[in-house]
């Protein structure tokens, strides 16, 4: 993703896995920020509200997608 690119706050309709490869990516939920670098790995779970920022090198990462197992 290119420098310095917000994503104001939203949310999925699925679980994320990432892993970031090259770059930063700030990533803001439950009002708290942290930074992922190469090597990091995250998981955001589907519905956590949540923001993006991309660092000023910008981002490379792989990003898996599961969606969540049915209730009811």
């Amino acid at each position: 993703m290119a420098a310095n690119t917000v994503n104001d706050t939203h949310t999925h309709d699925f679980d994320a896995q990432v892993l970031v490869l090259d770059g930063e990516i700030t990533i803001t939920r439950d009002g708290k920020a942290q930074t992922f670098r190469a090597g990091d790995s995250c998981e955001v779970p589907a519905g956590t509200v949540h923001a993006e920022q991309i660092g000023p090198q910008g981002v490379r990462y792989l990003a898996g997608r599961r969606q969540p197992a049915a209730t009811g």
